[in-house]
């Protein structure tokens, strides 16, 4: 593959003004804001993207696309050049699109200001057709599609406002959510968890038999210990607890070999597979994110960990294969944070120059 780098300013992102010099390595973007692959249809290993003069704090991968899918996204982006973003998996002819639902509008081409919230938002998670926000003031609301109870306002309707939960979150401080098809999740601040939605792949099973649960529950994990992350994917959950160990449950390749494909009770992934041993025993997992089918974390000693379902190589692990057990990714930078998609993974690294 050629390096060929090219100016980029695309056109929905110079509305923005988010961009004055940005440069790619090995993609074209059109002045649409399309991605072209030059030369092959997918990375099986970690490609970079160089933003220039841009601090890149926070990044979203959704089905085809590297952005929030529903609603809005809470970027702060300021003048620096020690930041890369790196992609691995599909960019077949994928276009970049940003969507807002507004209430009385179906869809919507421009941003529009949210102000039903008491307090300030301070973290966005978009589902398949939902989303959920966070406020200062530990409160969570949502909007969006509600057939799997994923709203989680008591009913399976559509809900076009931001909306507070209540449940068993009433009264409760939550500190982070995490969804992202049909499922929720969200961490209080004492390390509880909570859930609600779709529950067909047993995420929810360990309170209900119900497939959809349209109001938020207490899942009373025992063995977990207090909860400091949690994420959500298409089948799939996991958190991170105070110690930085991981705990997986669900459906699919949850990262404990072949022979683990569904339980509805948090299973322990052995912290050597992330590097524990005796001589760094200081190792923890720091970060952990969902994609439909595969899993990321990120260790306090800056390395990178998927596995999961590859498909079209978005685990960046050089091959096509599935990864049933964590599996550290080599790139070009220390990585920091990471998102997950479909079929693709971006990963904010800190340049080792």
């Amino acid at each position: 593959m050629g390096s060929h780098c090219c100016p980029l300013k695309p056109k929905m992102l110079q509305r923005f003004g988010v961009w004055d010099s940005t440069k790619i390595l090995s993609l074209d973007f059109t002045g649409a804001g399309k991605i072209k692959q030059r030369d092959m249809n997918m990375f099986w290993s970690p490609h970079l993207f160089y933003f220039l003069s841009t601090d890149l704090r926070r990044r979203r991968c959704y089905r085809s696309h590297a952005a929030e899918p529903t609603l809005l996204s809470l970027q702060t982006m300021k003048e620096s050049s020690a930041w890369e973003t790196i992609l691995m998996g599909s960019v077949e002819e994928r276009w970049l699109k940003m969507k807002f639902t507004v209430p009385g509008c179906s869809e919507s081409h421009k941003v529009h200001r949210m102000q039903d919230f008491d307090g300030q938002v301070v973290q966005v998670a978009c589902g398949q057709d939902h989303s959920l926000f966070l406020t200062d003031k530990g409160e969570v609301y949502s909007c969006g599609w509600g057939a799997d109870g994923q709203t989680g306002l008591g009913h399976y309707n559509i809900t076009n406002v931001p909306t507070k939960l209540g449940g068993d979150l009433t009264g409760v401080k939550i500190v982070q959510v995490a969804t992202y098809g049909d499922c929720c999740l969200a961490v209080s601040a004492d390390g509880g968890l909570f859930g609600w939605g779709n529950s067909e792949y047993l995420q929810l099973a360990s309170v209900t038999d119900s497939t959809q649960v349209n109001i938020p529950r207490c899942l009373p994990f025992s063995g977990v210990g207090k909860v400091e992350q949690a994420a959500c994917g298409g089948t799939g959950c996991a958190v991170l607890n105070g110690e930085g160990h991981v705990f997986v449950w669900g459906y699919g390749i949850l990262g404990k070999g072949p022979n683990l494909v569904e339980t509805a009770l948090p299973e322990l992934i052995p912290p050597t597979l992330f590097g524990l041993t005796e001589f760094n025993p200081e190792v923890q997992v720091s970060r952990i994110r969902c994609g439909l089918s595969h899993f990321a974390a990120l260790t306090n000693k800056g390395e990178l960990f998927v596995w999961g379902k590859n498909i079209r190589g978005c685990l960046g692990i050089g091959r096509l294969e599935d990864q049933y057990f964590p599996w550290r990714v080599t790139m070009p930078g220390e990585p920091m944070d990471m998102a997950c998609g479909v079929d693709h993974m971006v990963t904010l690294a800190k340049s080792f120059i």
